[in-house]
């Protein structure tokens, strides 16, 4: 069972590291708190959540992981402030990628680093294969506009500004 908040957490294992990891696993560690995040409410998470709890247990299912991912997902599920905590939830998980990382002699390290990068591209095809399914609500109140994209760009440009700014072209 989780007996930790999730900042609880992190200040934990921060304060448990043994040694710094080169920024390639850094960069390892952020990308597998992403896949955690973004697999979280999707069809492939029953998958997801398994595997990534078989890596933190070295390849039987760690309990604690489990608690933390089904924590992880509950969260996600209820957040008022969605961008917020995605973010807070994705530099959680890659605290804990990285503590986990961090805590292993060489050898270990660089085995569990290639399982996770092959965890990695299990999650992908996992998301891939069963689809990602997209929940959405943008709320707009008064003369409120809302602009809003899920898994893309958006660029918004208004020609109808009531009030340009002084000093554009054509002023002297």
């Amino acid at each position: 069972m989780l007996n930790r908040s999730g900042d609880e957490y992190v200040e934990a294992a921060v304060a448990g590291r043994r040694t710094m990891l080169p920024e390639a696993l850094i960069a390892l560690a952020a990308s597998a708190g992403t896949a955690v995040v973004q697999a979280a409410g999707t069809d492939a998470w029953d998958v997801v959540r398994r595997r990534v709890a078989a890596w933190f247990g070295r390849g039987g299912e760690d309990g604690d992981a489990l608690a933390r991912l089904d924590h992880t997902a509950r969260v996600l599920g209820t957040a008022e402030d969605g961008p917020r905590e995605l973010a807070h939830q994705e530099g959680t998980w890659q605290v804990r990628f990285e503590t986990h990382l961090e805590r292993l002699d060489e050898p270990e390290r660089e085995s569990s680093a290639a399982a996770l990068r092959t965890l990695l591209e299990e999650i992908k095809q996992a998301l891939t294969e069963r689809g990602t399914t997209w929940n959405q609500t943008n709320i707009a109140h008064g003369q409120g506009r809302v602009f809003a994209s899920q898994g893309g760009s958006v660029i918004v440009t208004t020609l109808d500004d009531p009030n340009p700014n002084p000093g554009t072209v054509g002023e002297r």
